[in-house]
């Protein structure tokens, strides 16, 4: 409420020496090893750089050191941060090449620590928020890291975040995020083709964006199709197929293929007997069209073979 207050904040720690010196001498390790203070540092590194930027710039390096030697120090600090701390472009901007470091390190976590939750997780949604804002970009070196040393498993769940996010985003998506979030799928796709099997969650992860609905369905159905083909499992298939009903108003021949493909991939069952309304709506909608009827009557013929049986009688309806 004083006048100077905004230039008090300007000065950061030289407002508070005190303060400065009590951080300093507990960044000492010679006088404070403990883990559990360093953790206290990563959990509020955004609002100390908020308080004193430089301060936190020259101190950065010490509070998630890199060293070899100071991996245990390293961990205590970068997964309080990871964990409790939402992603900030300005606070990216200071710890790039710490993000980097950690992506080195993607896997190394034996289980052996009980973690609040999976810092490399953690990783994957700092990193898919700043790709969403435009902050890091497909070529970016940290971006490629990522995607080269995450897991089958961490790829997928970096992808479900993705369709997670918009599916929870009610209001109108900029274009430029819309082109920045097809352009990643169709990176990671042209990837994904070369070994396919290494990829099945990831591709599978697809659904989530289809679902959204925020795509042009022409490029979200024709996705849905190449991921398909490589992977008939798509997640989560019961609201793909629901979904589905509403691209087959206007694409009913892709939507009954991609119909026939999670059929085709739901093995035990579980799906299409659990979306049944769903699966005759597709159906009938592609009787009724031209260039989908036989499309369709092949998918009901398919179903009959599996012994889904209440079908049949669409094609004379």
């Amino acid at each position: 409420k004083q006048a100077d207050a905004k230039e008090q904040l300007a000065r950061g720690f030289d407002e508070m020496p005190e303060v400065r010196e009590v951080l300093d001498t507990h960044l000492d390790i010679s006088q404070d090893p403990s883990l559990a203070v360093r953790s206290v540092y990563g959990q509020w590194f955004p609002w100390l750089t908020l308080l004193d930027r430089t301060w936190a710039e020259h101190r950065k390096d010490r509070i998630f050191p890199t060293n070899e030697q100071s991996h245990a120090y390293f961990d205590a600090a970068w997964n309080a941060y990871i964990t409790f701390c939402q992603p900030y472009n300005d606070v990216f901007n200071l710890l790039r090449d710490i993000y980097g470091h950690a992506a080195k390190r993607i896997g190394v976590h034996d289980g052996s620590t009980k973690w609040i939750r999976n810092p490399d997780e953690g990783l994957a949604e700092h990193l898919m928020a700043f790709y969403w804002w435009g902050n890091i970009k497909l070529e970016d070196t940290l971006f490629v890291l990522f995607w080269q040393n995450a897991p089958n498993a961490l790829r997928a769940y970096a992808i479900k975040f993705v369709g997670h996010a918009l599916q929870q985003t009610k209001e109108a998506i900029p274009a430029e995020v819309i082109s920045r979030l097809q352009g990643l799928w169709d990176n990671r796709f042209s990837q994904i083709k070369e070994a396919p099997q290494e990829h099945k969650k990831e591709i599978s992860a697809f659904g989530w964006w289809f679902v959204s609905g925020k795509f042009d369905t022409t490029w979200s159905i024709g996705r849905l199709l190449e991921a398909l083909s490589l992977n008939p499992k798509s997640e989560p298939a019961h609201l793909v197929i629901e979904h589905l009903v509403q691209t087959v108003k206007t694409h009913p021949a892709e939507s009954v293929q991609a119909l026939r493909k999670i059929a085709e991939g739901d093995r035990e069952g579980w799906c299409i007997y659990g979306s049944r309304e769903h699966i005759r709506q597709i159906l009938q909608a592609g009787l009724q069209a031209p260039d989908a009827r036989q499309e369709a009557e092949a998918a009901i013929h398919y179903l009959g073979s599996r012994g889904f049986l209440e079908y049949r009688d669409l094609p004379n309806q």
